[in-house]
């Protein structure tokens, strides 16, 4: 990808960063799980919504979440019009595109209304804020919300599965499609919900069910029980930096280039007293060692 491409990345994540708190605060309590409020998790458990799971189905989807999330519903059924049924070269052409918007969007400061400070103060204020909206600003407040809520929790387990693995988790996906029962293993840890979620996995319980397949049942187990966010993770915020531009593809850009990327994004730099290269280099290569990566860098 050219260097425009790289740069835009680069402020999109500057974009989003402020949000990568609620991943790192799991690792850093511990737990390697996922912990959203409860008011968001009441959202998310209501009955009759789709399993956030179907996106890893589909690689276009987590980041055509994320970008439906940056842009709100003003932008939302173009989006959705223009990524159904495409090809993969023109989901990438299209993706370019929307990146560009989204940083003019950034640049604006505009973000999507699913991050307005109404709903991160008291309640009651954001309460008063809300009864004024009119029933459409409602409606379309709402989408926005689940649009966050959605992009937020997909491109977490994304976020753990770069970290943990190496690979995104709609790898994993695809890879335990062909019957790699390894990679459906790897995939649970990171994501239960892919158990009811993706049909293929309904399958191959059903299949293990009746066929006494008592090792696949106790590797599942396992799996069910791991954190997805497995072992200690130094410089937490940095990883998921690299794990993003990772799935965009870009770590094997020049260290200066993601030096200058990181400095902007604002988890590296002078603001930390990081002069040079050598430093983010080692940063660099422990995430690759973790991740099992084969990089040069």
């Amino acid at each position: 990808m050219n260097s425009v491409s790289f740069e835009n990345t680069a402020i999109i994540l500057k974009g989003l960063y402020p949000y990568t708190k609620l991943v790192t605060r799991v690792v850093q309590q511990g737990t390697g799980y996922l912990s959203l409020p409860e008011a968001s998790v009441a959202l998310l458990s209501r009955p009759g919504l789709p399993h956030w799971s179907t996106a890893y189905e589909d690689s276009r989807r987590p980041k055509s979440l994320a970008v439906a999330a940056i842009l709100g519903t003003k932008h939302f059924n173009i989006l959705k019009e223009s990524l159904k049924d495409v090809s993969e070269r023109n989901a990438l052409r299209i993706r370019e595109l929307f990146k560009r918007v989204i940083v003019r969007e950034i640049a604006k400061g505009r973000l999507s209304h699913a991050f307005d400070e109404p709903q991160i103060l008291d309640p009651r204020v954001y309460e008063r804020w809300y009864r004024r909206l009119s029933e459409e600003d409602k409606t379309a407040h709402q989408i926005n919300v689940y649009l966050f809520l959605y992009a937020l929790v997909v491109n977490s387990f994304n976020f753990a599965s770069l970290m943990t693995f190496g690979v995104s988790i709609c790898d994993l996906v695809a890879r335990a499609k062909t019957g790699d029962d390894e990679a459906l293993f790897q995939a649970v840890q990171i994501d239960k919900t892919t158990l009811s979620g993706i049909p293929y996995f309904q399958d191959r319980l059903k299949r293990a069910s009746v066929s006494n397949d008592s090792a696949f049942f106790y590797k599942l187990g396992l799996k069910i029980q791991a954190p997805p966010i497995s072992g200690k993770i130094k410089h937490k915020r940095l990883m998921i930096v690299f794990a993003m531009l990772d799935d965009e593809g870009f770590l094997d850009r020049p260290i200066n280039e993601i030096f200058d990327a990181c400095e902007m994004i604002g988890v590296y730099g002078q603001r930390f007293h990081q002069y040079d290269d050598a430093g983010l280099r080692k940063r660099l290569t422990d995430y690759l060692k973790r991740t099992g990566r084969q990089i040069r860098i």
